[in-house]
């Protein structure tokens, strides 16, 4: 997963998700994701 912070030129940020599915050491399939779920 890539979290990627974005600054938008007229000043909105956002936080955006990636998801990416690897075989045979090729990324096949990138994806938006929810926020990932942090287990304590």
């Amino acid at each position: 997963m890539l979290t990627l912070d974005v600054t938008r030129p007229g000043g909105g940020t956002s936080r955006n998700y990636q998801l990416f599915r690897i075989a045979g050491g090729c990324i096949v399939d990138i994806r938006d994701s929810e926020a990932p779920v942090h287990h304590h």
